[in-house]
């Protein structure tokens, strides 16, 4: 079983740490920097710096594109990775699951989403309204239970998985323009239950960076 790691950095917005997870057949740094480490493979990104997560979204839902490996995990630039995850792909595989991502940690549906982001990031009123105006003509109710939190995302290499990031950029040009929504917490949530419902979703553990010596440390606290 070949694992990829894949994280994006740019316009300095995180710290950038060395990946000590050694299983991992490659580790893949997006960024506009060069950075001093060892054990990433660093790759030069043209950053959008007024819209960087144009960038960040292509790589994080088609990371298909820029490997070959049975699995690639996606690992937010926030945190820092401290041992190997294997152990994750290998409980994902157990369960048979073709996606792994976090439950949101202080939300559980999409409405109380939209309506932190408003409150607190001074997010578009009218468009989370759209936005949840569409989901639910779409066959889901953002007020039902299910949020996750897509700071650690691990997917299985498959034609369906593939399809699927696909469709997330699709659907985060809705009311965007040739730009890309920045809430994807939200669409990724809403198409896993909808069009994609078929797919198997394993749930990790928050113990990966809440346990007494866990594999990844948040630098920077999750986003709330």
């Amino acid at each position: 079983m070949k694992y990829t790691i894949i994280q994006v950095n740019t316009n300095n917005y995180d710290k950038v740490y060395e990946n000590n997870d050694l299983d991992a057949a490659e580790r893949l740094l997006f960024t506009d920097t060069t950075h001093k480490i060892n054990n990433w493979t660093q790759i030069k990104l043209k950053n959008n710096k007024e819209f960087p997560f144009d960038d960040i979204f292509k790589i994080r839902w088609n990371p298909f594109d820029f490997t070959d490996s049975d699995y690639v995990i996606w690992i937010d630039g926030s945190i820092a990775i401290t041992g190997s995850v294997k152990r994750y792909i290998e409980q994902m595989i157990e369960n048979g699951a073709d996606i792994a991502t976090l439950k949101h940690p202080f939300r559980d549906n999409i409405y109380s989403e939209y309506f932190e982001w408003c409150r607190i990031r001074n997010y578009d009123k009218l468009k989370a309204f759209k936005w949840m105006a569409h989901m639910e003509e779409n066959g889901w109710n953002p007020k039902n239970k299910g949020l996750y939190q897509v700071t650690v995302c691990i997917f299985k290499n498959t034609d369906r998985v593939k399809e699927f990031g696909k469709a997330v950029i699709e659907e985060l040009h809705n009311f965007n323009g040739e730009h890309l929504e920045r809430l994807d917490q939200t669409v990724v949530t809403y198409l896993l239950k909808t069009k994609f419902k078929d797919l198997k979703v394993f749930e990790l553990s928050e113990r990966m960076y809440k346990s007494k010596y866990p594999l990844l440390e948040h630098w920077n606290h999750p986003a709330r």
